[in-house]
Parts: structure tokens; sequence; C-alpha cells
């Protein structure tokens, strides 16, 4: 995902520099004011070492919320691990003390998560709300405006990164909620009715099963599903709005 974000952000990146250099300026790199704009060589390089930082800001910090999740999905995976392995060919006491383990970095691993929880919430319904708002304006603008193909290319990358934007924590968060119904399902593997740490086991399925979806703002989740009717929306209004616009036409 990381790739194919950077992907888009490096083509809409270069179709603002080769707009720029194949109408000899009237296109902006970036349509900001800048100590150069009489010079346009200095703009060029001034605008050209401001958008790289701009998109290098972005991805970095697009990105930082989904790596927390990766990593509490990496703990996840291996403590369904450890659980499958729990009491095979092992001593009582030995099991005892893996169960004690496992249970005390589930116990951390949801307190991390609980975390999570609240700092992603306003923050993902802000970036929610402008990602939307991003993807109406930019898809207006190519239904509407009679575009060169260098803004053209722009602006169809704009409106996939603002997709990318909201795309990696929705997959990952998604992952994570799937893992921990898995992890239910291998601590009820274990034979755990005839074993002595049956109600740590318990303790386990029921915390797993029991982990509520994170909401964006307290309404929307931040899952896969919700993400993909989020699309879906945003492309039945945008074809709603194209329908209108040829209509007055």
């Amino acid at each position: 995902m990381f790739k194919y974000f950077l992907i888009v952000v490096v083509f809409a990146v270069y179709s603002k520099i080769l707009g720029f250099l194949f109408t000899s300026g009237e296109i902006f790199i970036l349509p900001l004011w800048s100590p150069f704009d009489q010079h346009i060589i200095m703009k060029f390089l001034y605008d050209f070492v401001v958008i790289h930082l701009l998109a290098l800001q972005a991805i970095a910090s697009d990105m930082y919320p989904p790596i927390c999740f990766l990593l509490l999905n990496a703990h996840l995976k291996i403590l369904s691990q450890q659980m499958l392995r729990l009491g095979v060919g092992g001593r009582e006491c030995h099991t005892q003390s893996n169960i004690a383990t496992i249970v005390e970095r589930h116990i951390v691993i949801l307190r991390i998560y609980k975390i999570l929880d609240e700092t992603l919430s306003k923050m993902y319904f802000v970036q929610l709300s402008v990602a939307s708002l991003e993807l109406c304006v930019s898809m207006t603008s190519i239904i509407s405006r009679s575009m060169e193909l260098p803004e053209l290319m722009f602006t169809v990358g704009f409106a996939f990164a603002a997709i990318f934007e909201i795309l990696p924590i929705c997959v990952l968060a998604d992952q994570f909620q799937t893992l921990s119904e898995k992890l239910a399902d291998a601590a009820y593997a274990t034979n755990w009715p005839d074993q002595s740490f049956r109600f740590a086991i318990l303790f386990i399925i029921h915390r797993s099963q029991n982990c509520r979806l994170i909401l964006a703002g307290g309404i929307v989740p931040i899952n896969l599903s919700d993400f993909s009717q989020y699309c879906a929306i945003r492309l039945l209004f945008l074809s709603n709005l194209y329908n209108d616009i040829l209509i007055k036409i």
C-alpha cells in the first residue's frame, strides 16, 4: 500500500512539473507566492524543492498511524501461533507460564489499541472529511472544466492520493479485527475445558471477541467495508453531478 501511495503521489507531483515545463511556466507547479516570480528558472527550482517537501510530509503523516496497527497486527499473529502450541509436548508448569505471558501481552496490545481508539477517532474523522472534500472538488473540476493534459493528470493523481490517504488505516484496522477473531479461535482450539488454565483462556476469548471497532468521530467505523461504501457513495454523487451538468448543457 505504501508503494502504491508513493507512486500516486509521485505521479501527481511530476505531472505538475511537466505542466510547468511544457507550458513555459503558464501552469504553475505551486499556485503560491515565491520570491522568484520574476525569474522563471529560480521559480522552477524553488517550486521543485517545495513540492517534493510537501509530498514527503504528506506521505510521512499519512503513513504514521497505519504503522502502529501494523505492529499490533504482527504481535497478534505471534500470539495466535503461540496459543496454538500451548500444551503440545510441554510440561504443565511450563504451559501455565506461557499462558500467563500471552495474557499479559494481550492486555498490553488491547491497551495500545484503546490509546489508538482515543487518538485516531477525531483525527480520522477530520481526515475523512478533508479527503471527501478534496475528492469532490477534484472530480467536479475534471467534469466541469477543460484542462490541459498535465493539469488533468495532476487532478486525477490528486484524487487517487486522497483515496489512498485513508485506505491503509482502514485495511489494517479491519485486519486487526480479523486477527482478534483468529486469536479467539486459536484459544478455543487449546482444549481449554480440560486445562487448569481454562479461566485465562476464557479471558482471552472474551476480550478478543469483544474488541470494538474504532469509530471516526464516534460515527463512522474504520474498516474496509465502510471504506468501500465511502468510495461508492462518492462515485454515485459524482455520477449524479455529471448527469446534472449534461442535462443543463
